[in-house]
């Protein structure tokens, strides 16, 4: 909001006023204008929570839980859900893979961290990267 009032506004339009057209552009586009949370805001509250917290896997669970999340808002059919089930979906789904990962590994030695392995696909295991590090900043 600085960056309109001080600089697209030169530092002669209020900061009220902006906000005022901004909702008068929006209603007149027929959007609803609300306040409810996003996925990724259940995401976070449901993966902070005492189920996970202590997760020996929470990282894993939190970058692909994202990562699924993410994939799912390019798909019209999961933009209808509500975030709260989306955000359960894509967990439910991250303790599959993991799951999976680990069924496949048995008998590999299970220590340090966890890791894709190879067979998932090098382009997942770029994009988790990718992911991990905006996750740290």
């Amino acid at each position: 909001m600085r960056t309109m009032v001080s600089k697209i506004g030169h530092g002669m339009i209020p900061k009220s006023s902006i906000l005022a057209r901004e909702r008068d552009i929006v209603m007149a586009l027929g959007f609803k204008m609300s306040v409810l949370p996003t996925v990724f805001e259940f995401l976070e509250t449901y993966l902070t929570s005492a189920s996970f917290k202590d997760h020996p896997e929470a990282k894993f669970l939190n970058i692909m839980a994202v990562y699924l999340a993410k994939l799912a808002l390019h798909h019209i059919q999961f933009c209808t859900l509500l975030s709260s089930e989306l955000a359960a979906a894509c967990i439910y789904v991250a303790l599959s893979v993991r799951q999976r990962i680990l069924e496949k590994n048995v008998g590999k030695d299970a220590e340090g961290p966890f890791e894709l392995p190879s067979y998932i696909g090098e382009e997942v295991n770029r994009e988790l990267a990718g992911l991990a590090k905006c996750d740290e900043n």
